[in-house]
């Protein structure tokens, strides 16, 4: 409810660009994440879905997806928005964490 509530008032009357949008994204909403995916359990599907309608309802400027989002996904140089999936970004971070676990310099 929370997420759903602010997404309108971040989504609109920002002069940003697509990469702009992108860029705040990764840089400030996933950011906070990092902190607490990485000791406690994966979240719930519902809260990451919930999480991935936010991003890209403010990508988007508050309207509908223009393109796919596994397309937007992809790297710039392949068409895409270097876009990252919550779910993915979840999994990337414990995979890290075990690797750097397993590494004998950690």
């Amino acid at each position: 409810a929370v997420v759903s509530t602010q997404s309108g008032h971040y989504g609109r009357g920002r002069d940003l660009t697509i990469f702009g949008r992108v860029t705040l994204i990764k840089s400030f909403l996933l950011s906070q994440f990092v902190y607490l995916a990485i000791p406690l359990p994966k979240p719930s599907n519902t809260f990451i879905k919930s999480i991935n309608t936010f991003m890209y309802h403010f990508m988007w400027g508050g309207g509908r997806d223009k393109v796919k989002r596994d397309i937007t996904n992809h790297p710039k140089i392949d068409g895409g928005l270097s876009m990252m999936d919550f779910n993915s970004f979840i999994v990337s971070l414990k995979v890290k964490l075990i690797s750097e676990l397993l590494d004998d310099n950690f």
